[in-house]
């Protein structure tokens, strides 16, 4: 998580403000996307899968 707030700002050059807290009861443990959903469902895709590139 730390790398990809980190990549967004150097992308965006946008200074984000970020606390990091513990874990919660329940929280999952790794969180995965599925890009394939998402173009099938709304017809949608990325033009930029970079996120250090402005």
């Amino acid at each position: 998580m730390k790398e990809f707030v980190e990549a967004c700002i150097k992308g965006t050059g946008i200074d984000i403000n970020v606390e990091y807290l513990s874990r919660r009861a329940g929280d999952h443990a790794k969180v995965y996307g599925a890009l394939a959903k998402i173009q099938r469902e709304l017809n949608w895709t990325s033009q930029n899968t970079d996120p250090e590139e402005p």
